[in-house]
């Protein structure tokens, strides 16, 4: 075994793989970063760096393993096709990559440390704004859901237009916060799966253009984060692949505290 760690050791020197899970996490991103940033399809951009891919596939089998535990419900079965990015046969280690935030075990603490300076002073300035959040009332989802639909389909950014189609969907779950501005009109959505100790970024946008509303995304991850704090919940994972992720989001991302890792269903009682 001792003889093998060594070929293993070896082989990866000379891939320069990072041999801790900080620097191979931040490689993975980087190659990701580069992907994006070089309009390459996959096959195009691993051909043209194909040394560098190779390392990047062996980082990730090496990331931090987390199995996650699903029920069948909706909720349960959004957060398992978030972790799969709708993916059939054929995965290669990055397509069981998630960027996955870890929610602390006390509803208040996310946000305390050096590293959330940022986010304090961006929620600050939306409470200074006169931004508000609250949960959302079963009656009131309706109207939410068709100003989100609307915004999605005339969405100024082609990057975030889609048609809107599917987003009934998000009435099955139960996690419904708004940010609303001073004079009480809906900047942010935020509606969030969770089953166990693990819930999906399915829904998290601003239905506005406005700067109020850009800094009420940090106000409003740290309020996602002490809710799903205080349900218990230890994972939060974003419901779209890491691989091909807006450069500008994932940078974002990563200031909140999210990071890739290697995320696999945990087998059920029946199969184990």
């Amino acid at each position: 075994m001792d003889g093998r760690r060594r070929v293993l050791t070896s082989a990866l020197a000379r891939l320069e793989v990072p041999d801790d899970d900080e620097g191979r996490e931040q490689l993975v991103s980087d190659y990701f970063h580069d992907y994006v940033e070089s309009s390459r399809t996959g096959g195009a951009f691993v051909l043209h760096e194909p040394r560098r891919s190779i390392a990047v596939m062996a980082a990730a089998l090496l990331l931090p393993h987390l199995q996650a535990r699903l029920d069948d419900s909706p909720e349960g079965r959004e957060i398992r096709d978030a972790l799969t990015h709708k993916r059939g046969p054929g995965r290669l280690p990055v397509h069981e990559l998630s960027s996955v935030l870890t929610v602390p075990d006390e509803p208040g603490t996310y946000a305390l440390g050096p590293d959330r300076q940022t986010l304090r002073r961006q929620a600050r300035k939306a409470e200074r704004a006169g931004v508000t959040w609250s949960p959302v009332d079963e009656a009131d989802r309706e109207a939410l859901l068709a100003q989100a639909t609307d915004r999605e389909r005339h969405h100024p950014s082609e990057v975030y237009r889609t048609t809107g189609e599917g987003l009934r969907r998000l009435l099955e779950y139960r996690l419904w916060l708004v940010a609303r501005d001073a004079d009480g009109g809906p900047l942010l959505l935020s509606v969030t799966p969770t089953s166990g100790s693990w819930a999906a970024l399915t829904y998290f946008r601003t239905l506005v253009d406005d700067p109020a509303a850009t800094a009420a995304r940090y106000l409003m991850t740290r309020v996602l984060a002490d809710e799903l704090a205080a349900r218990g919940v230890r994972h939060l994972a974003d419901s779209s692949s890491p691989i091909g992720l807006p450069n500008g989001l994932r940078h974002f991302q990563r200031m909140l505290g999210y990071r890739i890792h290697r995320v696999t269903e945990a087998p059920s009682a029946s199969t184990r």
